[in-house]
């Protein structure tokens, strides 16, 4: 650890000192997309169906545990593995068009933090309670798991 600021050297931004507990946040990502279709079928002149479906991954570093940088790799908070897209137009007399259009995917990730706890011993808090990692709640851990 760094040397503790004093007196002027607070104000100082040159001062090789801190005047407090430094953190450092890194992100690293990779998302993939594994599997991707779409069927379009036109029933008759006026009914149109349209479904889609993508398979993907969104991985990388989550938080950062100072004494083993490489706990925090898996899913981000952002990842959403299946998305279903459903859609369809209906031709009304008169040119009119009636369309309908729904969006399903899985559910997000999420990790359980217990604020002001530092479980790991490395000068941070906010760590995932024991025997979890970060956002491994919907992608393999339950409530069934918090106990």
């Amino acid at each position: 650890m760094g040397k503790r600021s004093r007196g002027a050297q607070t104000g100082d931004p040159q001062a090789l000192c801190s005047a407090g507990q430094l953190a450092l946040l890194t992100n690293s990502v990779a998302p993939r997309t594994k599997s991707c279709w779409s069927l379009e079928k036109r029933f008759s002149r006026t009914t149109q169906f349209l479904a889609s479906y993508a398979y993907s991954k969104n991985v990388g570093t989550n938080r950062v545990n100072n004494d083993n940088w490489s706990e925090g790799y898996g899913p981000l908070d952002r990842d959403v593995p299946h998305i279903l897209n459903l859609s369809a137009v209906v031709e009304l007399p008169w040119g009119l068009q009636l369309g309908f259009n729904s969006s399903y995917y899985s559910k997000l990730p999420f990790t359980t933090f217990v604020a002001g706890l530092d479980f790991n011993s490395d000068g941070t808090d906010g760590d995932a309670l024991p025997g979890t990692s970060v956002n491994r709640f919907n992608r393999g851990l339950g409530k069934e798991d918090l106990s």
